[in-house]
């Protein structure tokens, strides 16, 4: 196919996901290339940061006070980051390249602010519940605490890799950014927005992964930065 071509179809993607995944009702244009949509209980304002690969960004995917109470509610839990072992991705270690503190929230109940917020995550991205991780808090604390590029996707060729990433952001810094390492492009923490990108097809083994999509988490200075990481599977992880 040529490269036009491709580049004409993850556009027309781009643009599919934000008008037709589940649970988007009415979305209307707003201007600058945006388009509001409802996302469950939230209405919600997307737009196209970088378009090959697709990088979107999900303005109120989260409101201020629910950013706050997630990070209260859950502080407590936050433990020194790990990473995935290169030959095994069931193995967690400790990793100079990832200085954060993070923990694995408990699946969303019926009602209670993580469900609101997983059902949010699966209206965004046309993927299902079983398919999600249970969310992940992350904590950046200053003077220097980082993610170095990496990628999200696992380099094992695991049956069930990780295929979409949405993370959202819980602060607002004007430093610290989302750094995509291959493609110039920096995102700032904004508090309850979304970075939304795929990281690879979902089909099980012998996928090719998109290595321009490798990013780091820039170091935090002056103030402390929170994150809530939201991955989907290829293949259903939850029972």
């Amino acid at each position: 196919m040529p490269p036009g071509h491709r580049l004409l179809l993850a556009l027309l993607a781009a643009l599919l996901l934000c008008l037709l995944v589940a649970g988007l009702l009415a979305p209307r244009a707003v201007g600058g290339g945006a388009l509001a949509l409802q996302l469950g209980d939230v209405m919600a304002v997307c737009r196209v940061l970088h378009d090959d690969p697709v990088i979107r960004v999900v303005e109120n995917f989260m409101t201020p006070a629910e950013c706050e109470e997630l990070v209260l509610h859950y502080a407590g839990t936050l433990q020194p980051s790990t990473v995935a072992d290169d030959l095994d991705n069931t193995i967690n270690r400790p990793n100079p390249n990832r200085t954060s503190w993070s923990a694995f929230l408990p699946a969303g109940r019926a009602g209670d602010l993580v469900e609101r917020v997983e059902r949010r995550a699966v209206a965004l991205t046309g993927k299902p519940l079983r398919h999600m991780e249970t969310l992940q808090l992350v904590r950046y604390e200053p003077p220097g605490q980082h993610y170095a590029p990496h990628f999200d996707f696992f380099h094992n060729d695991p049956e069930s890799q990780r295929t979409v990433t949405c993370f959202v952001y819980l602060s607002t810094l004007d430093e610290a950014p989302t750094r995509f390492t291959q493609l110039g492009l920096d995102v700032l923490p904004r508090q309850g927005w979304a970075c939304v990108w795929d990281n690879c097809p979902a089909h099980g083994r012998g996928q090719r992964c998109d290595r321009r999509l490798e990013h780091a988490g820039m170091p935090v200075r002056t103030a402390t930065k929170h994150g809530l990481n939201i991955w989907f599977r290829s293949l259903p992880f939850r029972t």
